[in-house]
């Protein structure tokens, strides 16, 4: 197990050994998040939408079903996956013990604040480029479409973000207390 010379359960700061033990990881796994939204096919413009996804399976047009498959099919692979995938990266480096559930949901916790953080980072420096530019001759065509989907991808990130913590802390608090 990498990093296992530190002793987690016996640190008394543990916040700094989950900053130091996650933070290149997280940071790693967000920049894995944008390879795979740029190897699927997609970019950040209008007219790089799969409109055809929205109309799989359907006959006529019904708005929110089909809202919801561009969305999947937009968003899937940079911030879906990414996020559900983030509690293994905690898993693998967690000691085995009685407080395992209560540690994971702890580092996982920290974790998603990491990726968030990293998240809301992307788009300030994005607000800035956007309003740098703003006079540009292309900010319709090439900073706005950039800086729509970057705010719609936090929006996102923070809803699953909270959806999977909500899920993880009913788990843990399904767990009986360990009384001796």
């Amino acid at each position: 197990m990498p990093y296992s010379h530190l002793d987690i359960e016996d640190s008394k700061n543990g916040n700094l050994q989950t900053l130091y033990l996650y933070s290149s990881p997280v940071t790693q796994w967000s920049l894995l998040a944008v390879c795979l939204c740029i190897c699927t096919g997609h970019w950040c413009a209008f007219d790089g939408l799969r409109y055809a996804a929205a109309f799989i399976g359907f006959e006529e047009f019904v708005l929110v079903p089909q809202a919801i498959l561009l969305t999947i099919d937009t968003f899937g692979f940079s911030h879906i996956l990414p996020i559900f995938g983030l509690p293994f990266l905690v898993v693998r480096q967690l000691p085995f013990g009685q407080e395992r559930k209560r540690l994971f949901f702890m580092q996982l916790s920290q974790v998603y604040l990491i990726y968030g953080l990293i998240t809301a980072t992307s788009v300030t420096f994005t607000i800035l480029c956007v309003t740098i530019q703003r006079r540009h001759l292309m900010v319709w065509g090439l900073f706005a479409p950039k800086f729509v989907f970057e705010v719609v991808g936090l929006i996102l990130t923070d809803v699953l973000i909270i959806l999977a913590l909500l899920y993880y802390l009913d788990r843990v608090e399904d767990d009986p207390p360990l009384d001796q």
